[in-house]
């Protein structure tokens, strides 16, 4: 009798991957050997060949052809990594990597001080002014992401605490960002008085204006009261034989009281 080998089919089936499956004939008893066709699966590597479609590990062999039989691909999830540029802030719980089948996540704008969140730039995204990132399950590929600050301006009020700009009263404003100096205006006037600088409080002394700014302040013009010198000459007298002239010092408004002794 002649006998002929058995062909058997041997059906491999994608899993998800493209394309969905092909098949291949080996006879009975023959070596049983991956088909040529090259299978992908977005988001996944490519691992073997197993017998069930829920396996985790692929075959170490296919085996020997005893009859017809099917083959599930296996696939890992790649993982993707996420980079961040901060620039100079700080974030946490943002995650580092993901793959194809994370959840969706967000993620958690950074803070820094001084400055407020402008938004995102970055993979898929349009601009910077993204304020919410959110990057849904199924999605692929290296990410990064930059973020961009806005600078805060802080407003710092001047008043004039009795005195005056030019006749005027009204407190004046300037506008400072975070982290520069804080630049006086034009100094104000106040008659009798002298104008020494500026103070956090309406009766403080002099303090010095911050060379970083941090906050929103309001400054008071710091006033010291004149004092004139009264210098009263003897006209021909003479103080117990002196014609030298005496003086005494008067505050600004107060009365002017003649001097002690008179000349004779």
């Amino acid at each position: 009798a002649a006998w002929a080998k058995r062909t058997y089919i041997m059906t491999w089936d994608g899993n998800g991957g493209d394309p969905s499956s092909c098949t291949t004939r080996v006879r009975h008893g023959s070596r049983v050997s991956a088909p040529s066709v090259r299978f992908v699966r977005a988001g996944y590597s490519f691992e073997g060949w197993a017998s069930s479609p829920d396996a985790r590990e692929p075959l170490g062999s296919l085996g020997t052809a005893s009859g017809d039989a099917t083959y599930y691909a296996v696939w890992s999830p790649i993982v993707y990594a996420i980079s961040y540029d901060l620039a100079g802030g700080s974030a946490s719980g943002n995650p580092s990597s993901y793959t194809v089948e994370s959840a969706a996540f967000t993620l958690k704008n950074p803070t820094r001080t001084g400055y407020t969140f402008a938004g995102w730039s970055g993979t898929g995204l349009s601009g910077s002014a993204n304020k919410s990132v959110t990057v849904p399950k199924g999605s692929t590929g290296n990410r990064s992401y930059t973020t961009h600050w806005a600078v805060i301006a802080y407003t710092v009020t001047w008043k004039a605490n009795g005195g005056d700009w030019s006749g005027s009263t009204a407190d004046k404003t300037t506008r400072v960002t975070y982290g520069s100096a804080t630049t006086a205006p034009v100094s104000p006037a106040r008659t009798g008085y002298t104008f020494k600088g500026w103070s956090t409080t309406s009766s403080g002394s002099v303090t010095a204006l911050p060379s970083s700014t941090t906050k929103a302040a309001t400054y008071y013009a710091v006033w010291a009261l004149n004092s004139y010198t009264m210098t009263w000459n003897p006209n021909g007298g003479n103080w117990s034989g002196s014609t030298a002239s005496k003086t005494t010092t008067v505050s600004h408004g107060s009365a002017i009281s003649a001097y002690a002794t008179a000349p004779i």
